[in-house]
């Protein structure tokens, strides 16, 4: 689903979710699956109760875990491109 999707299945304001985003790194914009709606819920419940960026951050973890190191992610992806290209232009392998 994508972010806009998300926007308006929720009413939430897009700029708010970009906002949420950038701020909790739960939030995947490329990968907004079932658990991510639940967390975007979650978070717009919290600020609806006047926590705080750290607060919310605090209960996130609480209930959800430590989020994902999305740079470990980015630079496996990085690698996988990288081995790909390298398989393409070897006599196209693939």
């Amino acid at each position: 689903m994508k972010l806009i999707d998300v926007s308006r299945e929720l009413n939430i304001p897009i700029e708010k979710l970009r906002e949420w985003v950038e701020n909790y790194e739960w939030l995947n914009p490329d990968a907004i699956g079932e658990k991510q709606i639940e967390i975007i819920k979650r978070i717009r419940e919290l600020e609806r109760n006047g926590y705080t960026l750290a607060g919310i951050r605090r209960r996130l973890i609480e209930e959800f875990g430590p989020p994902a190191d999305r740079s470990i992610l980015l630079r496996i992806r990085e690698e996988l491109r990288s081995l790909l290209t390298f398989l393409r232009s070897d006599d196209n392998i693939i």
